[in-house]
């Protein structure tokens, strides 16, 4: 069996300020574009632990395949749109690693 080729995905702007590095718990999730569809990863994980988004509404997506299957990601925005925070079943997900108790804030 011969390798799926790599196809560049199309432009996603209504990712802007999703896709990277975000921190929960002290886990690292990278957020990444794969086949045009919204993936989670955590580096160095299982690919079991990899879960596909679909969009939910505006800045809601929902895992419909793989961990945490069923729950909501939501973007929060400040009042100039940028994006703040991201929840993923409700556990608040920062930019730089944080304790938790320090992220709910």
């Amino acid at each position: 069996d011969l390798a799926e080729p790599w196809r560049p995905s199309s432009p996603q702007p209504h990712l802007d300020g999703i896709l990277g590095s975000w921190w929960t718990e002290g886990e690292e999730l990278v957020l990444e574009v794969r086949d045009d569809q919204l993936w989670a990863r955590m580096p160095g994980g299982p690919k079991l632990a990899e879960t596909r988004f679909e969009p939910d509404g505006l800045d809601r997506f929902r895992a419909v395949e793989g961990r945490e299957r069923g729950e909501l990601l939501e973007v929060t925005r400040d009042a100039e749109g940028r994006v703040e925070r991201l929840y993923f079943a409700t556990y608040p997900m920062t930019r730089r690693p944080t304790a938790f108790a320090d992220a709910a804030r």
